[in-house]
């Protein structure tokens, strides 16, 4: 009866297998599950191990936290390095673009020296700037200490006395504390001379003398209010610093056929060891004379200086320094002998 049902029904018995078989796995999956919390409660709840856990470095991960916080800063462009977003400069030379580096535009400081110091190499007026206002131009920066250029026009060392290369002795333009020295913006501009009160007037004496004492010279003051003196060679000159040092005998053709005599005496000046040669019947002008000096260095903001005349042998100062003393030495028609205050010689010329 039951395969005559089964024959009859096909189709609810597939349906009843499928009920049975849905229900088996059911039950299955959820015995699994129940067996499962059971095993991870176990193992949950099981011995801890004791070995020690070593703590974590974090190190590289705390730098990287920093840098992402701090805030963003271009570095510093420096004198070789390709600046950010901007080509180096270049400059059009007989159709040609060619970089700066290595040229002079502003004879004699060359570009690179001009670059070195952040300074407008394509401006007509760099060299005549001062930066940092401390009344020195750019030019004079480079030419530096001794006021000299170091370099030629093709950017080659210029060789010294001393067969060795000029140093660079330049000062930073933009530096307000290194800067040349004052006395490089001194200049002479006038010299006026004293007509020396003494003349020699005539000479007595063998024209070779066996010693310089055979010969006598008489000498008279200009202004004559003085009566004339006959003094020897080697002897003072009374009522003067003077004495008659020596003595030289010279003559010279005339222009009639004669001769012209044109003899010299050498006085010393026994103060400050000056000689001054005295010839026959001529006027001369005294050591003692006096020179006008230019002083063209002016504090930023401030007036010029004015010009100021000094006599020989005697001293002055310039500003800013005036705790540094300087002395006229010497005065010649186109040359004045200064004495800087670390005890050299610089010798002025003439610049009307």
């Amino acid at each position: 009866m039951t395969m005559d049902w089964i024959k009859k029904n096909p189709a609810q018995l597939t349906l009843a297998i499928a009920a049975f078989l849905g229900i088996s796995a059911t039950a299955m999956l959820w015995m699994k599950v129940s067996d499962f919390d059971s095993n991870f409660s176990a193992s949950r709840g099981g011995s801890v191990s004791s070995a020690k856990v070593e703590k974590l470095n974090t190190q590289t991960l705390d730098a990287a936290r920093t840098s992402l916080d701090a805030t963003l800063a271009w570095p510093a462009v420096k004198k070789d390095d390709p600046r950010l977003f901007i080509s180096k400069p270049y400059v059009a030379i007989d159709g040609k673009l060619e970089q700066l580096r290595g040229k002079t535009f502003h004879p004699p400081v060359p570009n690179d020296w001009l670059e070195k110091h952040g300074l407008n190499v394509m401006s007509a007026n760099v060299l005549n700037d001062d930066p940092s206002q401390k009344g020195f131009t750019v030019l004079e920066d480079w030419l530096g200490l001794d006021a000299r250029a170091h370099l030629d026009m093709n950017g080659q060392p210029i060789i010294g006395p001393d067969g060795k290369p000029l140093p660079d002795d330049s000062t930073d333009p933009k530096d307000p504390n290194q800067h040349p020295p004052y006395h490089i913006k001194l200049e002479l501009s006038k010299v006026d001379f004293v007509p020396f009160r003494l003349i020699m007037k005539s000479w007595d004496g063998p024209a070779k003398p066996a010693r310089p004492a055979d010969i006598t010279v008489q000498i008279n003051t200009k202004d004559l209010r003085d009566r004339s003196q006959y003094v020897t060679v080697g002897n003072d000159i009374l009522g003067t610093k003077f004495k008659v040092e020596s003595f030289q005998h010279k003559e010279v053709p005339g222009p009639d056929g004669t001769t012209v005599d044109v003899s010299e005496a050498t006085l010393l000046d026994k103060e400050t060891q000056d000689k001054i040669v005295l010839p026959l019947k001529k006027e001369v002008n005294s050591p003692d004379s006096y020179a006008t000096f230019r002083y063209k260095w002016v504090k930023p903001g401030g007036a010029k200086t004015a010009g100021f005349t000094k006599r020989r042998g005697y001293t002055f100062t310039l500003e800013p320094e005036k705790d540094k003393t300087y002395k006229v030495l010497k005065i010649r028609a186109n040359e004045a002998d200064i004495e800087l205050p670390d005890g050299t010689k610089k010798t002025l010329t003439l610049t009307p």
